[in-house]
């Protein structure tokens, strides 16, 4: 029974009980009219008694019903709410369901095609009866190997420091050069006879303990990567 039918059936029986009250009502007032015409007071007191009496009764009865109804309303609406959510979901999952079969439907003609793709790639690529031609290979750029540079060394002559030779040569001469005479000059080819040597007076002197006659001195400045490291010295 829905929710109008319920409020028909509440509305019948508060007429009906409506009705019931005032025919009760009458028939008492009836009664008592016909058996005490005298019309004394203390009989109209008792007719309003009961009928009042008799409207608690009915009104009691009518509020009962009232609320019995009321509440079977409030289930009805509960119990069409949650058939109604059941329908929605039940509409909702078969729905979900049809996607999902539809994709599935959809994605097997794509797998097919995938592998007639594949299978053509891979007939193209299998080489054909007659045809010996390699495949060319590409033509990649030959890599440069970065190798380190060598150091540049350069020479340069050194004139102040080649003076200082013949200088301390000819203040000190040795007693063969006194002896035999001698003559000190500057010459460059002497670097490829005899060794270098770094400077102090102390080893020019020791070059020239035994000698006498033409004696060569010679001095350069050693560079690397245009960087002075040092002086060489020569003595013959």
């Amino acid at each position: 029974m829905n929710i109008f039918k319920r409020r028909k059936f509440i509305t019948f029986i508060i007429i009906t009980l409506l009705l019931l009250f005032v025919a009760l009502y009458f028939i008492i007032y009836k009664d008592f009219a016909t058996n005490h015409t005298d019309g004394e007071g203390y009989e109209i007191e008792q007719i309003t008694e009961i009928a009042g009496e008799l409207e608690e009764i009915i009104t009691e009865e009518l509020e009962d019903v009232i609320i019995e109804e009321e509440n079977v309303i409030v289930e009805d609406v509960k119990t069409e709410v949650a058939d109604t959510d059941k329908k929605t979901e039940k509409k909702t999952n078969a729905t979900n369901n049809n996607n999902n079969n539809a994709q599935k439907t959809e994605t097997k003609p794509n797998n097919t095609n995938a592998n007639t793709n594949n299978n053509q790639t891979n007939n193209n690529n299998v080489p054909k009866a007659g045809n010996t031609t390699a495949p060319q290979q590409p033509n990649n750029p030959p890599v440069e190997e970065t190798k380190p540079k060598d150091p540049v060394e350069t020479w340069k002559y050194n004139a102040t420091m080649a003076k200082q030779l013949k200088s301390d040569i000819e203040n000190n001469p040795s007693d063969l050069m006194q002896e035999f005479d001698y003559n000190v000059i500057i010459d460059e080819n002497i670097v490829n006879t005899t060794n270098q040597f770094t400077y102090t007076q102390s080893r020019v002197l020791d070059k020239i303990i035994n000698k006498f006659g033409t004696i060569k001195v010679y001095a350069r400045d050693y560079y690397v990567n245009g960087e002075l490291r040092w002086t060489e010295c020569f003595v013959i």
